[in-house]
């Protein structure tokens, strides 16, 4: 079953038998170092790294210490009251912030905004971009994806042979909207940004475990020649 893409949303692919795809029709390309664009290129050598990764990496200009979490706001406006009994119709993050017992009385909100962290469970990433101007310094190199089909189900069939069954395939550019979200529309935590970033004009593959146990992954790096048949050099 596929959920097709539209207006900046993931698209989910999920597993059946088989990895189902659905055309990716944007033009995609790696910012990287030369001696790995090498590997790359010569021997379908590539890391997936991790969406926890980006919370601690050293390097500051990839660093992103709120990757991979969103804050949902429910705002009031006027007077609200909510007790023991109404509180179980009030929105999830009113009713984390308040229990009632039978010795509460009423509480009553005024204009005012209550905001809720949430975090999703980490996932391997690869991080591309739809700009092929030169956006890090210490990135020399550029790589089309000139097959991204190819390029992710290769990706996707490596992490599988890992021993990494049920996965999920998501694919989408990232939103620069930032990462607070009104109440009731959350989105995918992995797929939002703020918008000091926005000029990396990022476009993420993912690759999210269905039922996810371990907190933190490690990244993957394996080689596989048939990513050299997907790629070309730019610069």
């Amino acid at each position: 079953m596929a959920v097709l893409e539209g207006s900046g949303k993931a698209v989910s692919l999920y597993v059946i038998s088989k990895l189902v795809y659905k055309n990716i029709m944007v033009k995609l390309y790696k910012h990287i170092s030369s001696s790995h664009a090498e590997m790359l290129l010569s021997m379908g050598t590539i890391r997936i790294g991790t969406l926890y990764e980006y919370k601690k990496i050293e390097d500051k200009e990839l660093q992103d210490q709120d990757e991979g979490t969103a804050i949902s706001v429910v705002r009031h406006e006027g007077l609200k009251t909510y007790d023991k009994e109404n509180i179980i119709n009030a929105p999830t993050e009113i009713q984390n912030m308040f229990l009632f017992n039978e010795k509460s009385g009423p509480i009553n909100l005024y204009n005012v905004s209550i905001g809720q962290k949430y975090k999703m469970p980490d996932a391997w990433i690869f991080c591309l971009s739809q700009t092929k101007a030169k956006i890090f310094e210490k990135y020399d190199s550029c790589i089309e994806i000139t097959d991204p089909n190819l390029f992710s189900k290769v990706i996707y069939e490596n992490i599988v042979k890992l021993g990494n069954s049920n996965i999920q395939f998501q694919y989408a550019p990232m939103n620069y909207a930032g990462r607070i979200v009104e109440s009731g529309k959350r989105k995918t935590p992995m797929f939002l940004k703020n918008k000091k970033y926005q000029l990396e004009e990022e476009y993420r593959f993912a690759f999210v475990r269905k039922n996810p146990f371990i907190t933190e992954l490690k990244p993957i790096i394996f080689s596989d020649y048939r990513l050299t048949h997907a790629i070309k050099r730019i610069r």
